[in-house]
């Protein structure tokens, strides 16, 4: 019995959450919010398993203290209280493309740097995650070599370009966040797209 439902329109990765189910016998799939995890893991499922906040209760009366402990406080932070359900954690997947959002400049170095993330880890806070947009995700999918041209794109980016759009703090300590990354502008991007 599948759970498909029939409006599902198969995604790239359906062939290979086949692959990997046919070879394990299971597979964990994750990503970033909105990505298509919790459709494309119902159209590979037989059965599935939602806890939802009644069922921790009545199951596991420890843990569900536990979680009222922090209502008043850690679920009204900032990260906490966008989330569907405030106490779980964000569960990202590897980016191909890293970038250091905060440093001192001199004349031999820039604040930004920008990495190529060939060990597939998961930046927590130290690192912007820079996911490519599905047309260019598809590109790189096709063609593993425009990776590498992609972080020279990016590492030619000017470090006004980049400072121009983020901010400085005492002591000569620059910072970019995402939302200012975004805005910096990088036409060669562009036209690979």
């Amino acid at each position: 019995m599948s759970l498909r439902k029939s409006e599902y329109i198969d995604r790239l990765v359906d062939k290979k959450i086949d692959e990997y189910l046919s070879i394990f016998g299971a597979v964990s799939i994750e990503g970033p919010k909105w990505c298509g995890k919790t459709w494309a893991s119902l159209n590979h499922a037989n059965s599935k398993v939602l806890l939802d906040e009644d069922e921790i209760k009545e199951k596991s009366p420890a843990l569900w203290s536990y979680l009222q402990t922090g209502k008043d406080t850690t679920a009204k932070k900032y990260l906490c209280k966008s989330r569907r359900l405030w106490y779980m954690q964000e569960n990202r997947t590897a980016t191909p493309f890293l970038c250091s959002y905060m440093g001192r400049s001199s004349e031999s170095r820039s604040p930004f740097r920008f990495i190529l993330n060939h060990s597939d880890a998961v930046a927590t806070n130290s690192y912007l995650m820079l996911y490519p947009k599905p047309g260019l995700e598809r590109l790189i999918a096709e063609n593993t070599a425009l990776l590498n041209k992609v972080w020279d794109i990016l590492c030619s980016i000017g470090n006004k370009s980049i400072e121009n759009e983020g901010r400085v703090y005492g002591g000569g300590l620059k910072k970019i966040e995402p939302k200012e990354l975004a805005k910096v502008p990088c036409q060669e991007l562009d036209f690979l797209c």
